[in-house]
């Protein structure tokens, strides 16, 4: 039951976060930088800093619970794509596209932002195992 409270508080922030975030967001095109090669030179440098790092697989199997419920490894529907088995690379690099607003979805910005790099690579180690 503690568990499932818990994980009921995590998911409720995460949604309040996003729809506060969601006045602030910016289009996939807009850029937060005056240049896009800042905007390549601070997502390569951000990009390697979470791939160096030695990801917590089990740590980001506890905060892919969230992230589960959207993003199955059947791929659902076919609207929210499965992230299971994805290259360490790709992953970590579409979270911090999220993360930097580059990427478009309001949601994942929003819950791309609360995460930290040890929680990037946490989660980027798992779901590529998976």
């Amino acid at each position: 039951m503690k568990n499932h409270l818990s994980n009921a508080i995590l998911v409720f922030t995460v949604l309040i976060s996003s729809l506060v975030f969601a006045g602030n967001a910016t289009d996939a095109s807009t850029s937060t930088n005056e240049s896009t090669g800042q905007n390549s030179e601070q997502n390569k440098n951000q990009l390697e800093a979470i791939l160096a790092l030695d990801g917590d697989a089990e740590y980001g199997e506890y905060l892919a619970g969230e992230c589960s419920t959207c993003h199955v490894s059947s791929g659902g529907d076919g609207s929210i794509p499965s992230i299971h088995g994805l290259p360490k690379d790709y992953l970590a690099s579409a979270l911090l596209e999220y993360k930097n607003q580059q990427r478009g979805n309001v949601v994942m910005q929003g819950v791309a932002s609360a995460l930290g790099d040890e929680e990037l690579a946490a989660l980027v180690e798992y779901f590529s195992q998976q």
